[in-house]
């Protein structure tokens, strides 16, 4: 073979390699999207929950602080929202309003939240970081990319109520309590009623704990005078001692 020969056959032998690498490069780049497509961020966190009819609501009015709650329970709600139904993962959240209508600051790194369902069971408090892995553990979501489920991550931890810093004059603070489902209950089940328990707010009684029963609307009223989860004007004057006489040690959800 001449030198004319032996080049033209080197050349080609280059292109066609050329040529493999510039599809093997496309291919992988192909894939690559429709990874990042197919295992994107499958859930969302919202900005706030809406008071509907599914939901469980209350709110109450202790001196200077105004506190509501909402836990949402509605399934379509839910998907609507987080684009996941939550009561199938066992999961519950609790959006919590706190208002300081007073002229000082109030401290909230003691504030302690407890959660029990009608017949006493417990609620366990979750960091958003767990309840993103119930998610993922739920719907059975192993290939996924790690930057989506991080930012799923970032998300759920800016929603969550802070109790970090000291709640100023005249503030709003709005954020979310994430709770698990106890082992004995269905979280499918109904569910009409809910206690929410907040301890250890800086200058209240000893020992005192403020509850806020959380209803649906148009509930009937219950012994407590507590209608539709909403305290009446004599239960919000005063914090009033734990309804149960079991002392058990609340699990502290702090910043």
């Amino acid at each position: 073979m001449d030198s004319r020969s032996r080049d033209r056959a080197m050349s080609w032998e280059k292109e066609v390699r050329d040529e493999r690498n510039r599809c093997f490069l496309s291919l992988m780049i192909l894939l690559v999207t429709l990874t990042a497509i197919g295992c994107g961020r499958p859930f969302r966190a919202p900005a706030r929950i809406p008071l509907l009819p599914g939901n469980l609501a209350a709110h109450t009015t202790v001196r200077h602080l105004t506190i509501e709650a909402t836990a949402i329970l509605d399934e379509d709600e839910l998907l609507r929202l987080f684009n996941a139904n939550l009561r199938l993962a066992r999961l519950l959240i609790v959006e919590v309003n706190i208002v300081n209508r007073g002229s000082r600051p109030v401290d909230l790194r003691r504030v302690r939240f407890t959660l029990e369902d009608a017949d006493g069971h417990r609620f366990r408090p979750l960091k958003p970081r767990k309840a993103v892995k119930k998610l993922y553990k739920y719907y059975r979501i192993k290939n996924y990319v790690i930057y989506f489920r991080k930012q799923l991550e970032a998300d759920f931890e800016r929603r969550r109520l802070s109790l970090g810093e000291p709640l100023s004059a005249g503030e709003r603070r709005r954020g979310f309590l994430y709770f698990e489902f106890p082992r004995e209950v269905d979280p499918l089940n109904r569910i009409d009623r809910l206690t929410l328990r907040l301890e250890g707010l800086a200058g209240t009684a000893d020992g005192g704990v403020l509850e806020l029963q959380l209803r649906r609307k148009g509930a009937p009223i219950a012994r407590d005078g507590v209608n539709g989860g909403f305290p009446s004007s004599s239960a919000r004057s005063e914090l009033r001692p734990p309804a149960r006489a079991r002392v058990e040690s609340p699990i502290i959800l702090s910043a």
